[in-house]
């Protein structure tokens, strides 16, 4: 029946193709952004996509964030009249960044149209065609300051090349960061603040570690928090895990020649170093699933399988977690996922970070003279795993999903499940509606007796 289901799909829809992550990267063409623009321009910007690539050892989303900023940057001052990057001064740019951080907004119908030059006047008549108000346009947002400040640090990062290495202009025009260090008075000791580690109360945890045992939880929850518990696991490895390849069936439908049951390890994605990511962590060796003697393990994680059996559409995919749109690392590890499973658990809504940081101190706390290699293992450094130690514990009380349940029904999503009274013993939102609705059953018997002669 599947198989049919699928090939319909495949007829009415075109065949459905998963990409992984070097497809997903070979896609990313950084220039594409920038081929409408003169020739000359274009070959000077190709030299700068060869330094950031074989100088800067820049991704390829990196280069095409920095050519898409350039890109605009030109194409807004063809009104200016500008011929070559040489020409342009540090009044240009800040009149440029000014204008990224503002535009015009219709109070009535939401339309949108950006700025031109600064200190213009709003335009009189809403250009959207089924709006036509007049006079209804405010200066609103449009990019906060941190977006920027991006800008401006991929600006200057290309007028420096373009002084230092290619030697086309005498000065860097691009307007000083205004977020500057303020100069200390020598002698003067600023104030340091202490290293703290957030966690939530141990009732909490053990609500979540009774939930991983029961047999009836949800697998993709059982298994996500199973992860954060026991393996204080960060939100780039939930999405970066694998299965081993024995355990990868060979088609659609077919069983794998060894089951994750079996095996119980995970695999990791390799790490690649960088500028800022000199630590390997802990990827450099399998992930051994424990407690191996516990059968709620094994059980969770054939349920867990079975369930990822029916989701996969190509056999290539090897994240453990497999999404349901086209890239294979969306899906289950969102923070909806956690929200929900959180909430139906506890009442309250916890986070991925402070789980991972429970289960660390844990470590740490109960470990004895061998916390540190557990934290070690965890993939900590040195420096961070000795801090937990020492560092100050900072009590979290996780948020109600009063406020959480308000977005989802704005977005139309599903309402989360939780139960009537959360783990402090306050009504949620379902308790409240049930007395609310006991309240009016009440009250609409007490009137059916009056009524009666």
């Amino acid at each position: 029946m599947r198989s049919c289901l699928d090939q319909i799909g495949e007829l009415l829809l075109g065949e459905c193709k998963e990409r992984d992550l070097d497809e997903d990267l070979r896609t990313i063409k950084p220039l594409a952004r920038i081929s409408s623009l003169p020739p000359d321009i274009t070959s000077l910007l190709g030299k700068y996509d060869l330094w950031l690539r074989t100088e800067r050892k820049n991704t390829p989303a990196s280069r095409r964030n920095h050519f898409i900023t350039v890109g605009d940057f030109w194409k807004w001052s063809a009104h200016l009249e500008l011929t070559s990057f040489a020409q342009v001064e540090s009044a240009h740019l800040q009149e440029y960044l000014h204008l990224l951080g503002l535009k015009w907004e219709c109070r009535e119908c939401g339309y949108t149209k950006n700025l031109t030059r600064r200190g213009e006047t709003p335009p009189t008549l809403c250009e959207n065609l089924e709006c036509g108000a007049l006079n209804s346009f405010e200066k609103v947002l449009r990019c906060v300051e941190r977006s920027v400040d991006g800008h401006r640090s991929r600006l200057r990062v290309f007028f420096g090349w373009l002084k230092e290495v290619e030697e086309g202009i005498e000065k860097n025009p691009t307007p000083a960061d205004r977020r500057r260090k303020r100069r200390q008075k020598r002698g003067r000791r600023t104030q340091k603040f202490p290293e703290t580690v957030q966690y939530y109360d141990w009732q909490i945890i053990v609500a979540l570690l009774n939930a991983i045992e029961d047999p009836m939880i949800p697998a993709e929850e059982g298994m996500v928090l199973y992860l954060l518990l026991y393996h204080a696991f960060y939100r780039k490895e939930l999405q970066n895990v694998q299965i081993p390849s024995q355990c990868r069936p060979g088609a659609i439908g077919r069983e794998p020649s060894e089951f994750l049951e079996d095996v119980l390890y995970l695999e990791w994605e390799p790490r690649q170093l960088s500028r800022g990511m000199q630590s390997s962590g802990r990827s450099d060796q399998p992930l051994q699933l424990e407690p191996r003697d516990e059968p709620w393990l094994r059980d969770l994680i054939r349920r867990f399988m079975k369930e990822r059996s029916q989701k996969l559409r190509t056999t290539q995919n090897p994240y453990l977690f497999v999404g349901t749109q086209a890239s294979p690392r969306s899906g289950p590890v969102s923070d909806q996922h956690f929200e929900r499973a959180t909430a139906r658990i506890t009442g309250r809504v916890c986070t991925v970070s402070i789980l991972g940081k429970c289960s660390r101190l844990i470590y740490a706390e109960f470990g004895g003279h061998e916390g540190f290699r557990h934290l070690r293992e965890l993939g900590l450094g040195e420096q961070r795993a000795r801090a937990y130690a020492w560092a100050k514990r900072v009590r979290i009380v996780p948020k109600q999903t009063t406020k959480l349940q308000n977005e989802y029904a704005k977005r139309g999503s599903r309402p989360l499940t939780v139960p009537p009274v959360d783990i402090y013993g306050m009504a949620t939102d379902a308790g409240s509606r049930q007395a609310e609705q006991s309240v009016s059953e009440l009250l609409r018997q007490q009137l059916l007796y009056t009524s009666e002669p």
